[in-house]
């Protein structure tokens, strides 16, 4: 709706019942979120600059400088989209979900620190990130989805974390400086084009438990 606008600043009125995804993503000058504290649906925490959805604990919309809230389980489809975003961001521990192209095409992000906490990553949650260099996996997912860090061209270095079970195809595809992966010894199946296009030169295989 608000799609690459010269948006500053973002107010959500008591009035609005739904926020769709992306609603408003691709504007890199908003530095303020806040939503009117009648709202019966959706708040923002004092100072966060994010839109939260009541009683689900889903982070719906972010901007460059959103604190996300501690209670955050689900960083919601396109919540990040086409946004600049800080150097490094780290993902508080208690957040489960990302949703697909949650942080997608964002701007300057080279750092992502991924929780204990997380269980799922989307469909291209992380693709197209041409500043990301470093991924810290301090938690596990089973499944590394298609197009999860796909088209990022300056990741190096990969250290799956113990517990994927699966790396689906292109999961990683188009990652042309993508040299060095770590796989550990709990996958069983990657799939055909999981690293397409990626110049990588040796799989390393962790052993042990």
């Amino acid at each position: 709706a608000f799609f690459g606008t010269m948006l500053t600043s973002v107010n959500i009125p008591a009035t609005v019942s739904s926020i769709e995804e992306g609603a408003f993503a691709g504007n890199d000058f908003v530095t303020s979120i806040t939503v009117n504290k009648d709202n019966p649906r959706y708040y923002s925490p004092d100072g966060s600059n994010v839109v939260m959805e009541k009683g689900t604990d889903r982070l719906i919309a972010g901007c460059f400088s959103s604190i996300i809230p501690p209670n955050t389980k689900v960083i919601a489809p396109r919540a990040f989209w086409m946004q600049p975003m800080p150097r490094t961001v780290t993902l508080p521990e208690g957040v489960e979900r990302i949703g697909e192209y949650a942080f997608s095409q964002c701007k300057g992000m080279s750092r992502i620190i991924i929780p204990n906490s997380i269980r799922q990553m989307d469909y291209a949650a992380f693709e197209y990130n041409k500043d990301l260099t470093d991924v810290v996996w301090n938690g596990s997912v089973e499944t590394i989805t298609s197009s999860l860090f796909a088209n990022c061209p300056n990741l190096y270095y990969i250290n799956l974390p113990s517990g994927v079970k699966t790396i689906k195809s292109g999961a990683f595809y188009g990652c042309k400086n993508l040299n060095y992966v770590i796989i550990p010894a709990t996958v069983t199946n990657i799939e055909k084009g999981a690293f397409n296009w990626c110049p990588v030169k040796r799989l390393f295989q962790m052993t042990g438990k």
